[in-house]
């Protein structure tokens, strides 16, 4: 965790990356209450988890049950955590509800940000239009975009992610 923290945060800074809070833990923790707490006082609604699976299962298990994982709340982590045994725990509505603002990542070298099919990923993903607005009476609205097959993008059975 501490390598991909430290790479993460390497081109995070160099690409002008705001950072509301930044959380480490022991691997023994098991109650994140203080952190959720902190999180929320800040406002942040999009993580960054790099997290091994077993302690991703009991994190995100606990901040979950705790309410830190609301609608618009996105998720960014290692491909590790995007195994079935991450889930199994979890019943199938709260998988649906977690994952529906899941991005996992795999690191692949020749994607790497100095190059140029890097630096056009991170135009390209800094120049997407907001997946959900407030409307004129402060109520979340939904980005009604589809892909090619007209399915929704951004609204998963009443979620918006």
């Amino acid at each position: 965790g501490e390598d991909c923290f430290h790479e993460f945060t390497k081109y995070g800074d160099m690409y002008g990356m705001e950072y509301l809070s930044i959380h480490a833990f022991p691997t023994s923790t098991t109650d994140f209450r203080s952190t959720v707490d902190k999180i929320n006082d800040v406002g942040s609604t999009i993580f960054v988890l790099l997290m091994d699976l077993s302690f991703a299962k009991r994190f995100l298990s606990s901040v979950y049950y705790l309410g830190m994982l609301k609608t618009g709340t996105q998720l960014l982590g290692t491909s590790a955590i995007a195994t079935p045994s991450l889930w199994s725990d979890f019943n199938n509505d709260d998988v649906r509800y977690i994952m529906k603002g899941l991005l996992t990542v795999k690191n692949s070298p020749e994607l790497y940000f100095e190059l140029p099919q890097g630096k056009d990923f991170v135009s390209l993903v800094n120049h997407l239009p907001p997946t959900i607005t407030i409307g004129p009476e402060g109520n979340e609205i939904c980005s009604n975009e589809t892909d090619s097959t007209g399915k929704s993008l951004y609204n998963f059975g009443g979620f918006c992610s």
